[in-house]
């Protein structure tokens, strides 16, 4: 196996799943050498990945992202502004799976070929996969930020995080992404008809639409790029996610070690005990508890594929000339783009783990449970 199929494989994973999933598929397009990685178990793995696993997530992270926007939109929820990014983010996770998973998908299932047909169409599709993808980091990481304000200063959070202000702070991030990744349509063309790329030229977010730099200006802009994506894409999104995570962890782990030092006190001063403030102060962390998980589950499936193309020489260090090495890289690489699609298809269990309320708030909607208003309070933004 040569240095230039391995590494064009590899190169892919980078920050986009449907990069490393799509060019994987065209370097390993030799009929012999299909039939040779045929005989190895990893392969076959691939295979039963990519046949089984898109429309699990596909069905399940469209009805998931259907019903976040529905529960969104129900009265336990509707006044709390993190809820309206719940919503944006279940649009912007349902943009991604069928723009990037649904078209990978139909192709390797049933030689469907939903690319575009045209350059200009290459480039829209690239344009509008990279702004979906760093949309939805980002508004990740808006989520995180107004839940660590809200739980550290919820006072002065009532009066800066309103509804009107969180949109308008969403809306300006996409405007800046459209304006970041406007660059595609004046420093790229497409060659449909070149076969391979070396390693890190660039992403292959159409499996038919290959990048091509014309001069080195292009070539230099589009090194560059590479580091701006995975910037917006997760380098600074996850750092952000994970502090904002883990001071919304110490104030519940304070906040809970002080009510029960509050319930010592009033027993052994032999006092009423508060506990219906008790339980409402429980009941109002459960928002936050609920976005803090889909913010860790962000994490969790997003970090292994940032870091795979650093230390994927370190861990196969025969992929370059080993087929056996090479197809179980293949089949990491696999495992790694169906957990970044996760991502964007369980939110919606999440949110059920997470959050009584939600749960409370779903039977309701589905006409299973009937709550009054006085057992189910709106839900606070606390």
């Amino acid at each position: 196996m040569n240095t230039v199929t391995s590494s064009s494989l590899l190169s892919g994973v980078a920050t986009k799943a449907s990069a490393y999933i799509e060019s994987t598929e065209e370097t390993a397009a030799s009929e012999g050498l299909i039939e040779a990685m045929l005989g190895i178990w990893s392969y076959r793995m691939v295979v039963a990945i990519y046949l089984w696993f898109p429309p699990v997530l596909i069905v399940g992270g469209t009805i998931g992202n259907f019903l976040v926007i529905a529960v969104s939109r129900t009265r336990h929820f509707k006044c709390s502004p993190a809820t309206i990014l719940m919503l944006l983010l279940a649009c912007s996770d349902l943009f991604i799976l069928h723009t990037q998973l649904t078209r990978f998908w139909l192709k390797s299932l049933v030689s469907i070929n939903l690319d575009p047909k045209t350059d200009i169409g290459c480039q829209f599709l690239s344009f509008a996969s990279y702004v979906g993808f760093d949309t939805s980091s980002m508004t990740v990481v808006m989520i995180s930020m107004e839940r660590a304000v809200t739980v550290t200063q919820p006072l002065k959070a009532k009066i800066w995080l309103t509804r009107k202000r969180i949109s308008l702070t969403w809306v300006s991030l996409v405007g800046a992404f459209l304006l970041v990744n406007a660059h595609i349509f004046w420093t790229m063309r497409y060659d449909r008809n070149a076969e391979q790329m070396s390693a890190g030229e660039s992403y292959a977010i159409a499996p038919e639409c290959h990048l091509r730099k014309d001069t080195e200006l292009m070539r230099t802009i589009s090194d560059v790029w590479y580091y701006v994506d995975f910037s917006l894409f997760a380098g600074v999104p996850i750092p952000l996610v994970v502090g904002a995570n883990i001071i919304i962890a110490l104030s519940l782990k304070t906040s809970h070690n002080r009510r029960q030092k509050m319930q010592a006190s009033q027993h052994e001063m032999q006092l009423p005990e508060q506990n219906v403030d008790i339980k409402k102060k429980a009941g109002t962390s459960q928002l936050t508890v609920m976005l803090l998980l889909m913010s860790s589950g962000f994490c969790l499936c997003t970090f292994p594929v940032i870091v795979y193309p650093f230390i994927v020489n370190a861990l196969f260090p025969n992929v370059h000339v080993d087929l056996e090495s090479f197809c179980l890289a293949y089949l990491v690489n696999a495992f790694l783009g169906m957990l970044l699609f996760l991502n964007y298809a369980i939110n919606f269990m999440l949110y059920c783990l997470g959050g009584t309320k939600f749960r409370l708030a779903l039977k309701e909607m589905l006409c299973c449970y009937k709550e009054t208003k006085a057992q189910s309070p709106t839900l606070s933004t606390e």
